[in-house]
C-alpha cells in the first residue's frame, strides 16, 4: 500500500488459479502481476491487478462482476491469499 501511496505500480507473484473457476492447471498457477492502483467500493479495499492471460472475463463468479474490459480485474487482499511475492521499483 505504501507504494501505491506514491503512484509506484507494484508487481506480485501469486497463484492465479485463486482467481479462475475451474481453475486453470497447476502448471498454470505460478505467475506474476502488476497492481496498478486501488479504489474504495462498499467499504472495501480493491485493487486494479493486470492478469496477461487475455482481456476475457473468465473469472470466478464472485470476481466476473469486478473484470473490466482491458485485461484487469478488481480484488481484494482476500482473493490474493497465496501472495508470495511483493515488489516494486523506489524512485
Amino acid at each position: 500500500d505504501n507504494a501505491l501511496n506514491r503512484r509506484i505500480p507494484v508487481a506480485i507473484g501469486f497463484d492465479a488459479n485463486e482467481l479462475y473457476e475451474p481453475s486453470r492447471s497447476p502448471e498454470d498457477g505460478d505467475h506474476s502481476s502488476v497492481i496498478s492502483g486501488r479504489k474504495l467500493q462498499g467499504g472495501r479495499c480493491l485493487y486494479n491487478l493486470r492478469v496477461h492471460y487475455g482481456k476475457d472475463c473468465n473469472f470466478k463468479d464472485s470476481l466476473r462482476d469486478l473484470c473490466d474490459l482491458d485485461g484487469s480485474v478488481w480484488v481484494s487482499k482476500e482473493d490474493l491469499l497465496s501472495t508470495y511475492a511483493v515488489l516494486w521499483i523506489e524512485k
